[in-house]
């Protein structure tokens, strides 16, 4: 067999589509389709050519190792460097490939397999009303603003007091309005608080 061609990359897997706050579990795996042409991937470069990097500084976000290679995919899991995965670095982690190459001796050139965001930092939230206070108006247009895009967001984080909510919508997905309407009879307090959902 005569082969001066590379080994060729599939598209890359992660097993968890981010990491959160929530990210306690042990360890992830990608999964990397693996081509050798004629030749055939040399196995034995596998281990350790995987890195885990940041995208902004290419310093060292997690470790990976080689956990099986069948049918041409490579199986790496993914651990943190230290404790959990929530007190490592925040940013797009790149998983880099290095050093794969074919029996016949082609190395795949550097790349980036795929990429993951972590974001371990919880957003905030601001809401505001249309009316000051005091006011005689009812029911009170609101709007809350979080401080990055959030997933998850609907009427059951809301815990109004004297008050139910109803009628959210989304401005955008960081934004949401919806509708305060008191309840009881007299002058009374009136607020809301807010369960943040997941950024």
């Amino acid at each position: 067999i005569y082969d001066q061609v590379p080994p060729t990359l599939g598209t890359a897997t992660a097993s968890i589509p981010f990491l959160n706050k929530a990210s306690t579990f042990a360890s992830f795996s990608v999964s990397v389709p693996l081509s050798g042409g004629l030749a055939g991937i040399n196995s034995s470069t596998l281990a350790g050519a995987m890195s885990v990097v940041l995208a902004s500084n290419s310093q060292p976000s997690a470790s990976a190792t080689l956990a099986a290679f069948s049918n041409g995919v490579a199986t790496y899991t993914i651990t943190p460097l230290a404790g959990s995965f929530p007190t490592g670095p925040e940013g797009t982690y790149q998983f880099r490939l290095s050093g794969v190459a074919d029996l016949a001796g082609n190395v795949l050139a550097t790349t980036t397999a795929t990429t993951l965001v972590a974001d371990f930092t919880s957003p905030t939230a601001v809401i505001s009303f249309a009316a000051t206070s005091p006011t005689n108006l009812a029911p009170l247009a609101a709007t809350i603003a979080f401080s990055e895009p959030v997933v998850g967001f609907d009427l059951s984080k809301l815990t109004p007091t004297n008050a139910t909510a109803s009628q959210l919508s989304v401005i955008d997905s960081k934004t949401y309005s919806f509708v305060l309407n008191p309840t009881g009879s007299g002058p009374r307090n009136v607020s809301v608080t807010v369960a943040i959902a997941a950024g």
